[in-house]
């Protein structure tokens, strides 16, 4: 009899427990662990891109001028559909031109030319956790939320999922990506914070964005923010200039959104984007 009753206090007892658990934060994963970010890790990738830029403008001293630079930034899996694996990064990392970057070329043709053409070119490779190297190719981007996804050939890694809801100010969330190139074969960096609301800034995007106490660098863009249920949130895309520990990502629909686009392209072009990264 007594064996009875400590097996209902027991019972009782886990059931209060697990719902104590659940009531403590709906967006918080109680089993969260190390082995949540371990098992995400494995879908973020390395990005690499050379891009050229060709201007045309009406300076008569420099009618003409291209430039040629490399870039490490980070990304993450989102998708597989068939043989072809899709990726979330940044729309910059793709080879969408800002106008800051613009003036650059400013500088030479002199401010009072104006600019006709712009040709912009981005080569890129893709490196998963093993170290291996895939081709990838632009499948779609939205400038003004810098949101892109490319396709590459199948990776053999899962992806990640989307969060279905904006997590809550306040919540903690973690970063993983490549900082300054930061990154070797089953090595890369992990960061935390605590998401802090939207932010509008007069970024040359003009458009909401989320904001989190993670620690930004050149190389993180594109990397995913995700909650303590392994699902992203955000993706960052650039950091607060004056203070390098806030970082600023796109918000959950604007992710949603460029994915959406991009499983629309691939699903009507499929054969042509498998043909293309075959060769």
């Amino acid at each position: 009899m007594r064996l009875q009753t400590n097996i209902r206090i027991f019972i009782i007892s886990l059931a209060a427990l697990f719902t104590a658990c659940c009531v403590h934060s709906q967006h918080q994963n109680p089993f969260f662990g190390a082995h949540t970010l371990r098992k995400a890790k494995k879908s973020i990738v390395k990005i690499e891109g050379r891009t050229s830029i060709g201007i045309t403008s009406t300076s008569t001293t420099v009618p003409h001028l291209s430039l040629e630079f490399n870039s490490t930034a980070s990304g993450s899996i989102i998708e597989h559909y068939k043989d072809l694996t899709m990726i979330l990064t940044a729309a910059h990392v793709c080879g969408v031109v800002y106008e800051q970057q613009l003036g650059i070329f400013k500088h030479f043709v002199g401010s009072k030319s104006k600019i006709t053409k712009i040709d912009v070119f981005t080569k890129l490779s893709v490196s998963d956790i093993k170290g291996r190297t895939f081709n990838a190719i632009q499948l779609f981007a939205v400038k003004k939320t810098d949101t892109c996804v490319i396709v590459t050939k199948r990776i053999p890694h899962r992806s990640l999922d989307i969060s279905p809801q904006e997590p809550d100010i306040g919540e903690k969330a973690y970063n993983i990506g490549i900082p300054h190139g930061i990154w070797a074969p089953n090595f890369i960096p992990i960061f935390d914070g605590r998401f802090l609301g939207h932010f509008y800034v007069k970024n040359g995007r003009g458009n909401k964005s989320s904001c989190y106490s993670i620690p930004g660098a050149a190389g993180q863009s594109g990397s995913p923010v995700i909650n303590s249920f392994g699902q992203v949130t955000g993706m960052i895309h650039s950091v607060y200039r004056r203070y390098n520990h806030l970082s600023l990502s796109s918000t959950l629909e604007q992710i949603k959104h460029v994915i959406s686009r991009g499983q629309n392209r691939l699903d009507s072009k499929y054969q042509k984007y498998y043909k293309l990264l075959g060769k």
